[in-house]
């Protein structure tokens, strides 16, 4: 089957849509779900540098962290993508009941966040953490090959994940040929689709939040970085459950390998 492609406005008008349906109809368990996030990484944040006396101990657990958050978020956007794909409506119960699709959907989840971590890892790996000395002469300079590659790390994530994050809307609806493989059958020569229509989509939260964070500079220091933190949160909540509702209709255009009854085993 091949696969179908609408236009950019179409992809842009229907993620907004959806977004805004999924957020008015689950708002209860978007709610919990953000607000027990927000709670999680808050108490964190306070007892890491208890644990970890060196920056690499403290980056390492930030990440570590900053995953186990995900598992969190894992329930909800699977209820999204279930709510758009097959009209369910989950309740605050069933975002806290774990079963085997939930499991499957968080690790899928996980492997994408963790490769979308890598260039994150990289950054705090290569960080500067003390003075340097010379000897004799300067040494050449490392900052423009280190941000070099970490731009490219940054591209081929995004890309990647992009275009994997078809994968995620198969796990939440028990897709019958769930796969690495298939999901890239079903999205080859559509990356470069699939990577452009994420990026403007994200484009107008962007700039909400570039607006908003402008904003913020008139409150004082306490309530300033307080409300930085809620919108931080709130933005990566919104832009995770953006790309849901994104990875759901790219996979309802093209899920055609994912969707194939496996071969019979001869």
């Amino acid at each position: 089957m091949p696969a179908t492609r609408p236009n950019f406005l179409a992809v842009f008008i229907t993620a907004y849509w959806d977004l805004t349906r999924v957020l008015r109809t689950l708002w209860a368990p978007a709610l919990v779900t953000l607000l027990l996030y927000m709670a999680v990484q808050f108490t964190t944040s306070v007892v890491i540098p208890l644990f970890a006396q060196t920056y690499i101990a403290r980056m390492v657990l930030v990440q570590l962290v900053a995953l186990a958050g995900f598992v969190i978020l894992a329930p909800f956007l699977m209820a999204t993508h279930r709510f758009i794909l097959v009209d369910e409506v989950a309740t605050v119960s069933d975002i806290a009941t774990v079963t085997p699709r939930v499991t499957r959907f968080a690790g899928w989840f996980l492997a994408l966040m963790a490769v979308w971590s890598v260039p994150v890892a990289f950054a705090f790996l290569t960080q500067q953490t003390a003075p340097v000395y010379y000897v004799t002469r300067p040494q050449l300079a490392t900052g423009a090959p280190r941000e070099l590659a970490l731009f490219a790390l940054t591209i081929a994530a995004y890309a990647i994940v992009t275009r994997m994050m078809i994968i995620l809307a198969a796990a939440a609806t028990d897709a019958r040929s769930l796969s690495v493989g298939n999901a890239l059958a079903d999205t080859r020569g559509n990356a470069f689709y699939i990577v452009l229509a994420t990026f403007l989509c994200g484009v107008p939260l962007s700039v909400a939040l570039f607006l908003l964070f402008g904003a913020l500079q008139v409150l004082p220091f306490t309530a300033k970085a307080l409300a930085a933190y809620l919108l931080l949160n709130l933005a990566l909540f919104v832009t995770l459950t953006l790309g849901a509702c994104i990875a759901s209709r790219v996979y309802q255009a093209m899920g055609d390998c994912l969707n194939r009854a496996p071969a019979p085993q001869a």
